[in-house]
């Protein structure tokens, strides 16, 4: 009896150990993450101010000035540079070809369906249904409603990370719940409520990044973007890792190489319990011949040391392949081709 106590004091504690070891080094990386510089280009900021300037003037929104919005892009695309910020306009006219993008983008926003997709119509229903319980039925589809209105608004009013708007929307549903003869719902109740307000808010800012580098994006970026949204779990997101790759071939351009890509390629897709083992030994290997005094300076200039490097870079391609695999897709050679050539 006392070995066998022993034993499982002795495992617990080296599970204790093991998972403490596991967060300090999460941690590190972490901390290693903010070390990453991501300088953005003109295109960054082209496409940012895009993203502004849609959801200033959201589509989703009633009575707006489509005369006015339309004068302000022709305005802003006069203003800058087209060629430095990569809108290939191709045979047309760049003005009017912007303007012909901003309004499709526009009208696929506001085509969209949201409520069908993050069902948040329904999900009110279900969260008034289980939590409020004492007052007439004809309120409770009354509260629904106007709840559903108030959860509407969230698709471009944007909540999330924003806490004044959030108290305001608090507010409002406790405003609801009070006109309608309900005056004891419980906090648990209103931070459902709010929750999926912060949702919708997320998935509205998304869909609307999303629909902006499909519409005025190339391939590569759109694919980027698509793969940097389906892996929202890894340290890194992929503006820095794509920071980490750049500064690895800066160091030597020899680093992305077409061997290495038939490798990569053929053990992300074939292989993928190997991918962490041949990454990090590419890495080191690469680089063993050169000299510790330059390997020092670039570690130095990155913060971080080169194996480092190596496992934020190996803990965001698990973490993409992760998400491929619980989505039920496969990652493709083109996929790979767009993570490590830019």
């Amino acid at each position: 009896m006392f070995l066998y106590e022993n034993f499982n004091s002795h495992t617990e504690s080296n599970h204790q150990t093991l998972k403490s070891q596991i967060n300090d080094s999460r941690q590190r990386m972490k901390n290693n993450a903010q070390k990453i510089k991501t300088n953005q280009t003109p295109r960054d900021y082209f496409l940012l101010t895009v993203n502004w300037m849609i959801n200033k003037d959201h589509p989703r929104k009633r009575g707006q000035d489509e005369d006015s919005m339309q004068q302000e892009w022709i305005k802003y695309i006069r203003s800058i540079d087209s060629q430095e910020v990569k809108l290939d306009s191709h045979k047309y006219e760049t003005t009017e070809y912007f303007v012909q993008k901003m309004k499709k983008i526009r009208k696929t926003i506001k085509k969209a369906d949201f409520s069908k997709k993050i069902k948040y119509k329904k999900r009110i229903r279900d969260i008034i249904n289980e939590n409020i319980k004492n007052i007439k039925s004809e309120l409770k589809v009354r509260i629904v409603k106007q709840l559903e209105n108030l959860l509407e608004e969230c698709e471009y009013n944007f909540i999330c990370g924003n806490t004044k708007l959030e108290t305001e929307f608090i507010n409002k549903v406790k405003l609801i719940m009070n006109e309608n003869e309900c005056y004891d719902a419980e906090n648990n109740t209103l931070l459902k409520i709010l929750s999926l307000g912060r949702e919708i808010s997320q998935y509205s800012q998304t869909f609307t990044q999303h629909v902006i580098g499909k519409k005025l994006g190339s391939k590569q970026e759109f694919n980027l973007q698509r793969m940097n949204i389906i892996s929202p779990n890894s340290i890194i997101d992929i503006h820095q890792f794509v920071s980490l790759i750049n500064s690895l071939v800066k160091l030597n351009d020899c680093f992305i190489n077409q061997n290495f890509m038939k490798n990569i390629t053929y053990i992300m897709i074939n292989r993928p319990q190997e991918m962490t083992h041949f990454v990090k030994n590419y890495i080191l290997d690469t680089f063993d011949e050169y000299s510790d005094y330059d390997i020092k300076i670039f570690e130095n200039k990155m913060g971080m040391s080169m194996e480092e490097i190596s496992d934020l870079i190996i803990d965001y391609l698990s973490a993409l392949l992760y998400s491929f695999s619980y989505n039920g897709k496969q990652i493709t050679p083109q996929d790979i081709l767009d993570l490590f050539c830019h």
